[in-house]
């Protein structure tokens, strides 16, 4: 039995003057989706990231932590990121069936 994957990220892009749009990724080193291309993010980890009011797993929290851990970048309020940046929260139950919801 596979216990759940939790993890998070944040999308970080850029519109140019002309239209392009650009992201910023990483290839993965690690499971789960190794040597894949993926957003800054990573696990969840109840001692460092805990819960919110709610009680329900602190998803902002961990992709704070992993953007700075993984590319350096301090985001303390990813909500107030322009153009905005979009929060990803990950559930894996195995390596190939995953749910990934997008909160602004």
């Amino acid at each position: 039995m596979h216990l759940p994957y939790h993890g998070a990220g944040i999308i970080f892009w850029t519109i140019s003057e002309t239209g392009e749009v650009s992201f910023l990724m990483g290839k993965r080193s690690m499971p789960p989706q190794n040597h894949k291309w993926s957003f800054p993010g990573g696990t969840w980890e109840r001692a460092r990231d805990g819960h919110d009011t709610k009680g329900k797993i602190s998803y902002k929290e961990t992709a704070i932590r992993e953007c700075q851990e993984e590319v350096g970048l301090d985001v303390p309020s990813p909500e107030k990121l322009f153009p905005p940046g979009l929060l990803i929260c990950q559930v894996f139950t195995t390596e190939s069936i995953h749910t990934v919801s997008i909160n602004r």
